[in-house]
């Protein structure tokens, strides 16, 4: 009895941290996104075979610090000692490809995103919106602004949260598009009115000045 008691108390103690980290990255904003980190780790430490999916929603956390707030490249290290953790633990695991989709998107490597996001299409584990934002990383890694910013579109119509506006967001401004860039912008802060990323980030596009070179690090300090 106590076996099974504990093994219901670990799983309800993953389902949260899964559900809390994933609203957490949702957000991506950077207190939000420190928590996260917390809590996967706490979780993580806590567990003698460490959860793949978690692991690897981990690895998501620390490439979005590195990706949309501080340039530093210990985060992105971390991203991926997390998702090789994670595939070690379950490489077939959704949460675990979708990861090593977003990881070689931003990376460069739009051949391998767009193969696992076809792999994943019409999973149940991965709502839709986050296979419309690796077509779009993957995309953008191409130069295919026009496809990106369609797939972009697509996500934030799917799921208008902070993460998928700010993905256009970036995507609009890369392709010269400051209007779309500072709409998408505005409505993180709609959503968020304390959104300190896409506070920040409005004002740099309203200057016409680039939004993804590490600022936040001072500001957030």
């Amino acid at each position: 009895v106590l076996l099974v008691d504990r093994r219901l108390q670990v799983g309800e103690q993953l389902r949260r941290a899964l559900l809390t980290s994933q609203r957490m990255i949702d957000d991506v904003d950077y207190d939000g996104l420190k928590e996260a980190r917390a809590v996967v780790r706490e979780v993580i430490g806590d567990s003698a075979l460490p959860d793949a999916a978690l692991t690897a929603r981990g690895s998501q956390v620390e490439l979005y610090l590195w990706m949309f707030y501080t340039g530093d490249r210990a985060y992105l290290q971390q991203a991926r000692a997390l998702l090789e953790e994670a595939e070690v633990r379950d490489a077939d695991n959704p949460e675990t490809r979708f990861a090593r989709a977003l990881y070689e998107g931003y990376m460069g490597d739009a051949s391998v995103t767009l193969a696992i996001a076809d792999e994943l299409e019409g999973n149940e584990d991965i709502r839709p919106d986050r296979i419309h934002l690796l077509r779009g990383v993957a995309a953008s890694a191409m130069g295919d602004h026009e496809r990106a910013t369609r797939h972009m579109e697509k996500a934030v119509s799917l799921k208008p949260s902070p993460l998928n506006h700010l993905a256009f967001a970036r995507e609009a401004e890369r392709n010269g598009d400051w209007i779309d860039a500072e709409d998408q912008l505005d409505a993180i802060l709609e959503i968020r009115p304390d959104h300190v990323l896409g506070a920040v980030d409005l004002a740099l596009a309203r200057a016409g000045l680039p939004t993804d070179e590490g600022y936040l690090d001072a500001v957030t300090a």
